[in-house]
């Protein structure tokens, strides 16, 4: 069980450290930049979504297996709810 367990804790944190490296490689500045509108997406705005994803990529790496697996369950039970109101729609 232990490494069924060690396999689990390395794929369900993959994905985190995915997007804390591609949050490492983006840069702001130059995203905001690219906008017409600044009335709708200000930098100052833009770079609090920036860092906001930071601290919850680096709390998802924090938790526990369990957690994690339990926030993962919910995201899943979610995501098919919604595509099974989308597809009765």
């Amino acid at each position: 069980m232990t490494r069924l367990e060690g396999a689990a804790n390395v794929v369900l944190r993959v994905p985190c450290v995915v997007a804390l490296d591609l949050l490492y490689r983006w840069d702001v500045q130059d995203f905001t930049l690219l906008t017409y509108d600044l009335s709708v997406l200000r930098a100052p705005s833009m770079r609090d979504v920036y860092y906001l994803a930071q601290l919850t990529c680096a709390v998802l790496l924090l938790l526990p297996l369990r957690h994690l697996l339990r926030l993962y369950l919910y995201l899943l039970t979610a995501l098919l709810l919604y595509m099974a109101h989308q597809t009765a729609r």
